[in-house]
């Protein structure tokens, strides 16, 4: 299987697991199909045969092209590098946190570093000006005194 298509280093290390579980396990499997490379084509070939009628998937397609499969697949998520976010440690609560605008963002002291900085930087590329996911917009904003809670479940 080439991985030229592939720049990120998460399919290569993958693949890279895969093929030495495969040598130990002596597994009889042709080709590497982890489940993210397996819905990548099946997007692919969905829009191969399905045009996108007004184009709002344009971006996102091009994206799994060439970068392989993200839960944001735009481009803009490539100026948020989670290894430039430095995490703190509050001495009282023991919470890890970020700083952002001069205000603290905790995550539990449970999460790893890594973790905490994969974390915020996804919550960076979901709020970006250009993801979809952004909660602001010019028909909703949240003005200086409001509290504004992300709740959710899955």
């Amino acid at each position: 299987m080439k991985l030229k298509h592939f720049k990120r280093l998460a399919s290569i290390t993958d693949y890279y697991f895969y093929k030495r579980i495969k040598q130990k396990r002596k597994l009889n499997i042709g080709r590497f199909e982890a489940p993210c490379w397996e819905l990548r084509k099946e997007i692919l070939r969905y829009y191969k045969s399905h045009k996108d009628s007004d184009g709002s998937f344009k971006e996102a397609i091009e994206y799994i092209k060439k970068e392989g499969m993200s839960v944001f697949p735009y481009m803009f998520r490539n100026k948020y590098d989670y290894r430039n976010i430095r995490v703190f440690r509050d001495i009282e609560s023991d919470l890890k946190y970020v700083k952002y605008d001069a205000h603290n963002l905790f995550f539990p002291s449970e999460m790893s570093d890594k973790d905490v900085q994969i974390c915020y930087s996804n919550l960076q590329i979901e709020q970006d000006l250009l993801s979809p996911h952004r909660y602001l917009s010019n028909t909703f904003n949240v003005s200086a005194n409001d509290i504004f809670l992300d709740v959710g479940a899955a």
